[in-house]
């Protein structure tokens, strides 16, 4: 389930409630915000997307605590420049981050590399937790 990519940085799939997010933008993004040292991610997920999901759709607020370092970038850019990364999930852990070695005189050991493929964007973020709530919801509209 793990794959290295060349600079032996290691993207592990997160596994939330509703299982893994084994597509690549399976995660539709409504809203996005940073608010230093908070980013608070909001969408939908497609349920089939999802490997014990239930519902078809279902509503997500991602929040990212105590962010040291965020960047984004369009999802077709990035995947010409991370074409050895595992590219089936949506939400991974990066583990041997390189990002997190450069950081390393800021960055402490609770911090952690996240990196989320909406439908269109990429984020990455090095923070100290995370917190994933999800609803049933039969409508993405904000």
């Amino acid at each position: 389930m793990l794959q290295r990519t060349s600079t032996t940085e290691i993207y592990q799939p997160v596994e939330t409630k509703i299982g893994y997010l084994d597509v690549r933008g399976a995660i539709f993004l409504l809203n996005a915000s940073f608010d230093r040292p908070t980013l608070v991610l909001e969408g939908g997920i497609s349920g089939l997307s999802a490997t014990n999901a239930k519902a078809e759709w279902y509503h997500f607020n991602l929040v990212f605590e105590e962010a040291l370092a965020v960047q984004t970038m369009d999802l077709e850019s990035w995947s010409q420049q991370e074409a050895a990364v595992r590219q089936n999930s949506s939400f991974d852990e990066v583990l041997d981050s390189q990002w997190y070695m450069r950081l390393r005189g800021k960055a402490t050991s609770d911090h952690r590399h996240f990196c989320v493929l909406t439908h269109e964007d990429v984020f990455e973020v090095l923070c100290r937790s995370y917190c994933l709530s999800l609803s049933d919801g039969r409508s993405l509209e904000g």
